[in-house]
């Protein structure tokens, strides 16, 4: 291999390399349709990008870093959700007693039986759970919030 050869391969080289950066970018820009690309800040629809890019041609490990997602985030997998049947309890409280706050249906999922934790921020927190189901908080009178 003479000296010009040798400088013909690197030039193609880094040819090759931006074209690989071009691509990528032109596939991040536009999806099936030609339309532009929504703007992904969910881990599932970054995810989503990766297998997209990845099926274009593209090597999985070149996909995440043009995407910037960590492989385990790429390949967890969200636990099933287990308060579907309390979440659905909740909102029937809450839509059967209108004016029952957190506190009153914390008491009604204890008395018929459930193990709810009211204070942690965990899996079983009512007034995390209540606030997605829409039950309304404990209301303070007037006088007492400091508007005399």
């Amino acid at each position: 291999m003479n000296v010009f050869e040798a400088r013909r391969l690197k030039e193609l080289e880094i040819e090759d390399t931006r074209l690989k950066k071009l691509l990528a970018e032109q596939v991040l820009e536009r999806d099936d349709q030609g339309r532009a690309a929504e703007k992904m800040v969910s881990a599932p629809a970054r995810r989503e990008q990766v297998r997209y890019t990845a099926g274009k041609g593209l090597s999985e490990r070149h996909a995440l870093r043009v995407v910037d997602m960590s492989a385990s985030a790429f390949r967890y997998t969200p636990r099933p959700d287990r308060n579907i049947e309390l979440r659905a309890q909740i909102q029937g409280l809450a839509h059967r007693h209108k004016r029952y706050s957190v506190g009153m249906i914390y008491l009604k999922l204890r008395q018929g039986g459930h193990i709810v934790n009211y204070k942690r921020g965990g899996s079983g927190c009512i007034s995390r759970r209540s606030c997605r189901c829409g039950v309304a908080s404990a209301r303070r009178c007037r006088w007492a919030s400091g508007n005399r």
